[in-house]
C-alpha cells in the first residue's frame, strides 16, 4: 500500500516520515510533495492508496487537491491535515470525500488510528473493486453463453447429452426460433 503525504512545509513532512511507522502500519511506501502542481503530477504517475494532505500551502489548498482527486475518479483514501479550526474547511473536505480532518498538532495515536481507518476503507474499495470485476465478467460470460444456446438452437446443432441425438429444438421451425431469438437480443440490448 503507498502514502502520498502533501504539505509544503518540510518540517512536517519530515516529522510525519519519521514518527509514524509505516511498516508496522502495512504502508509499503511514503511518498511525499511540497507543493499541489508535484503532488498531481505524481498521482497521475503513481498508484497512490492513501493521501495525508495539509489544506493551506501556498502554491493552492489541499481542497483544490482533494476535488481534482475526486474529478479524477482516483480511488484513493484522504486525511487532511490543518492548523485552522475552520469548520467550512471540514465541511468542505467531507463534501470531496475525505475520510478525516486532523487539526495540528495531533497527537500520534490520532494519527495513527485514522491511518489504520484508512488503510481498512482501502481494502474495503479494493474488496469492492474485485467483485464489481467479477460481476462483469459473470455478465460477460453469461452473455457469451445465451449468444451461443441461440445460435446452436437456431441452426439446428444444439445436442444433447447422448451422442449423435438431437435435441427436439432441432425440428421446431427456424423462423419461430429466429423470433425468439431476436426478442431476446432486443431485451439484452
Amino acid at each position: 500500500m503507498n502514502l502520498l503525504i502533501v504539505d509544503d512545509e518540510k518540517f512536517s513532512v519530515e516529522a510525519l516520515q519519521n514518527t509514524v511507522p509505516w511498516a508496522e502500519l502495512g504502508i509499503h511506501h511514503v511518498f511525499s510533495c511540497y507543493n499541489i502542481q508535484d503532488a498531481k503530477e505524481l498521482l497521475e504517475n503513481e498508484t497512490i492508496n492513501i493521501m495525508v494532505c495539509d489544506i493551506e500551502m501556498p502554491s493552492g489548498s489541499g481542497l483544490d487537491l482533494l476535488a481534482w482527486v475526486e474529478k479524477e475518479g482516483m480511488p484513493l483514501v484522504s486525511i487532511l491535515l490543518t492548523c485552522h479550526p475552520d469548520f467550512s474547511y471540514a465541511v468542505t473536505a467531507l463534501e470531496h470525500g475525505a475520510l478525516a480532518y486532523l487539526l495540528k498538532p495531533f497527537k500520534p495515536e490520532e494519527l495513527h488510528s485514522t491511518i489504520r481507518q484508512a488503510i481498512a476503507k482501502v481494502r474495503e474499495l479494493q474488496h469492492i473493486a474485485r467483485l464489481q470485476k467479477r460481476e462483469a465478467l459473470s455478465n460477460a460470460s453469461r452473455t457469451l453463453v445465451q449468444e451461443q444456446f441461440w445460435f446452436q438452437l437456431i441452426t439446428g446443432t444444439l445436442h444433447g447429452n447422448a451422442p449423435g441425438k438431437t435435441l427436439i429444438f432441432r425440428t421446431i421451425p427456424c423462423f419461430i426460433l429466429s423470433c425468439f431469438w431476436l426478442r431476446k437480443i432486443r431485451q439484452t440490448a
